[in-house]
């Protein structure tokens, strides 16, 4: 049990093979009935299908937490 959702992610993330961020393979998607939108990280890029079907933002962001580290949706605002 961890106290918040930044110290689950950080756990998870330490004890996970491959262990560089641009190998991980992390998927955020807000809805699993319409994925339309999803956040993925550098590790995904090369398994996703070519544009026209995927437009990829170049902007690397982080995934974001509030001030007691509970995960907040990449989405919020969307």
């Amino acid at each position: 049990m961890f106290a918040c959702d930044r110290d689950a992610v950080f756990a998870l993330f330490t004890t996970i093979r491959p262990t560089t961020p641009d190998d991980v393979r992390v998927v955020y998607v807000r809805n699993t009935l319409d994925v339309a939108r999803l956040w993925v990280s550098a590790g995904c890029l090369d398994h996703l299908p070519a544009p026209p079907a995927v437009v990829v933002d170049p902007a690397h962001r982080r995934l974001p937490f509030d001030a007691a580290g509970n995960l907040l949706s990449p989405f919020m605002g969307a």
